[in-house]
C-alpha cells in the first residue's frame, strides 16, 4: 500500500498504480478507517438518573402497568404530556430488566412460579371407531 500510495504521488494514474503494486484499484483508493481510541463521548442530550426514575414512575403506575410502552406514550401525548420518546421508554425499560411481561412483577404481587398454565384434566381418547360405529338419527 505504501508503494502505491508513493507511485501516485510521483505522478502515476491509479489504475496503472495499482496494476503494478498487484491490489485492485477500488481498495487501493479506498479511505482508511481511523480506529477510534477512548471511550465513546456522551450525548449532551443524555437523560439524568432522575429523569430515568421518573419514566420508570409513570411506566409502573398503575393506569400503565399493563401497557406496552407505545401505547403509554400515546395515552400520555393524548393528555398532554411528553415525557420521552418510545425508544427511550423501551430503552429505560430494558436497564431494568422489564421489557417482557411486567404483569408479572407488578400486579398483585405475583411472581413466574405461581402464575402457571391451565391444563386440561381426564380428556378422554376418542377413537375413529366409536364414532364411525355412532348412528346418526333420521328423519324418515
Amino acid at each position: 500500500m505504501i508503494a502505491y500510495r508513493e507511485l501516485v504521488s510521483r505522478g502515476i494514474s491509479t489504475r496503472v498504480a495499482a496494476d503494478l503494486v498487484g491490489i485492485p484499484r477500488a481498495t487501493a483508493t479506498r479511505k482508511r478507517r481511523i480506529p477510534v481510541v477512548g471511550p465513546a463521548p456522551i450525548p449532551a442530550n443524555k437523560i439524568g438518573d432522575s429523569d430515568r426514575r421518573q419514566i420508570l414512575d409513570v411506566v409502573n403506575s398503575k393506569p400503565f402497568v399493563d401497557l406496552p410502552p407505545i401505547q403509554i406514550y400515546a395515552q400520555l401525548l393524548d393528555a398532554g404530556t411528553y415525557l420521552c420518546s418510545i425508544s427511550t421508554m423501551y430503552r429505560v425499560l430494558n436497564e431494568n430488566k422489564q421489557v417482557k411481561d411486567r404483569r408479572i412483577i407488578y400486579v398483585g404481587g405475583y411472581t413466574p412460579s405461581v402464575l402457571t398454565r391451565p391444563t386440561l384434566v381426564n380428556i378422554q381418547r376418542l377413537d375413529s371407531a366409536r364414532l364411525h360405529s355412532q348412528q346418526i338419527p333420521t328423519d324418515s
